[in-house]
């Protein structure tokens, strides 16, 4: 079998992941599919990682390899999850303005018009896409979540901006939705954890 970057998967597979933008503590973290998610912007892989990381694997952004295919020693992690996950509750809650969020994706979970596990992309689609995506919807849920939708990603945006800015990264249009995709699935976590 040759060895291929970014296979497509399947629920089950094991991988290991070989770059994911802005989170090097992931290279060589090994984890198992559990679910999948199309999104707007290609698929979402929701990850059991076997040190207990929470990051999706966003097909248009991240690269990995099949388990067997690796070749390579798994870097040692030396902190724990729980001190991860405090570590990126602080930064969601200094960086990103929690409250519209919350009520954003509130809505868009009362309107039925996406599996909340993967809702992350709903954070910085914006209004337009929103609709085009679900154009046939009607409920009023959805309308106040479209309205609100352009000022979540606002919101996302300038977070991402921020947190390049005080990493003395490059702040482009491409560095920045990166990290917008890299945190959206953080922010997502958030708020299905702490609402």
């Amino acid at each position: 079998m040759s060895k291929k970057i970014n296979p497509e998967l399947k629920i089950g597979d094991r991988i290991v992941c070989i770059d994911m933008d802005g989170e090097p503590r992931y290279t060589g973290n090994k984890g198992t599919v559990r679910r999948i998610s199309k999104q707007p912007t290609g698929h979402q892989y929701d990850i059991k990682w076997d040190d207990g990381g929470s990051l999706f694997l966003l097909s248009d952004t991240d690269k990995w390899m099949y388990e067997e295919d690796w070749k390579g020693s798994k870097r040692k992690i030396n902190e724990s999850s729980d001190v991860n996950q405090l570590s990126d509750d602080a930064k969601i809650l200094k960086y990103f303005k929690m409250l519209p969020i919350k009520k954003y994706l509130d809505k868009i979970r009362e309107s039925g018009v996406a599996n909340m596990f993967g809702a992350s992309p709903y954070l910085y689609i914006g209004e337009d896409i929103l609709r085009k995506e679900h154009y046939n919807e009607e409920s009023d849920e959805f309308e106040e979540a479209a309205s609100m939708a352009d000022e979540v990603k606002h919101i996302m945006i300038r977070g991402a901006m921020t947190i390049l800015e005080k990493e003395g990264r490059e702040v482009t249009p491409s560095s920045v939705g990166g990290m917008v995709k890299r945190m959206a699935p953080k922010v997502l976590n958030f708020w299905m954890r702490h609402y």
